[in-house]
């Protein structure tokens, strides 16, 4: 669902309150190789060390969810903090595409648990992937919708049921380096595009569903005995991610990833 402004709700400023702080040097292209469900529970930015900016990050992402300020607002905020702490400074450009990325997420989270409800899942039960704005650079998502499996609607509508395995492999880091891992928008960095709900009746119309299918719940809850298998066989990649995980995971003696919560 497309938003226009800051969406205050629940689900999306739960989301991001239930995230651990993760400092890390680590770069976007490792850190997008955790499972998606830890990463769903860790607040991390590639390479900021700091714990008090990050928290200082995290706090400003909950300002501008719950519509107490602007991005603008809170990045100028940010960077006055990073240039009183000594901190090396970060441009707007980076700044913009962190406060970007969190709060499209967290609203994404949000707005994909509240369609979770089995009434919204029966009269609305498919989704387009839709352009709502033109980055810089676009991707060609159609290509990338049928590289991973995914039929062209009408000829160029990428339409599916909502729980189509479809929305898990278009934003997959294993099918797309920018991917966020994410079976809500955003699918990946600075992508542009964003769902909107089908009804059931055009969903038919369309082929997408035959007239009595029925599209189930999916249980995304932010629980505490989340684990993961995680096959990482090098053994100095798997000693870095525990420690960039220490507090929030631990793999287990057979090789799982498992959550912890403890704080870092």
């Amino acid at each position: 669902m497309i938003f226009t402004e800051p969406q205050p709700f629940t689900d999306a400023l739960n989301s991001r309150l239930a995230r651990m702080l993760m400092p890390t040097e680590l770069r976007d292209r490792m850190l997008r190789t955790l499972p998606t469900a830890l990463k769903e529970r860790a607040f991390w930015s590639a390479t900021v060390e700091s714990g008090r900016i990050l928290d200082e990050l995290g706090g400003g992402i909950d300002e501008v969810l719950a519509g107490h300020l602007t991005r603008n607002a809170e990045r100028a905020k940010l960077k006055l903090l990073l240039d009183r702490l000594g901190a090396p400074p970060l441009s707007d450009a980076r700044l913009n595409l962190i406060l970007d990325t969190n709060v499209q997420t967290a609203e994404g989270y949000g707005d994909f648990m509240q369609g979770q409800d089995q009434d919204i899942l029966d009269l609305w039960p498919a989704q387009e992937l839709v352009r709502f704005n033109i980055p810089k650079v676009p991707r060609d998502w159609p290509e990338r919708w049928t590289q991973v499996g995914g039929e062209l609607v009408a000829g160029h509508r990428m339409i599916a049921a909502k729980d189509d395995e479809i929305w898990d492999e278009i934003g997959s880091p294993d099918n797309f380096d920018d991917g966020l891992g994410n079976p809500y928008p955003p699918f990946a960095f600075n992508s542009g595009m964003d769902v909107q709900d089908i009804s059931r009746e055009e969903a038919v119309a369309l082929g997408v569903l035959d007239g009595d299918e029925r599209v189930e719940p999916q249980d995304r809850g932010l629980n505490e005995d989340l684990q993961a298998d995680f096959a990482v066989r090098d053994a100095s990649l798997r000693s870095m991610i525990a420690d960039v995980l220490r507090g929030i995971a631990h793999f287990t003696p057979d090789g799982v990833l498992r959550y912890t919560g403890e704080g870092s």
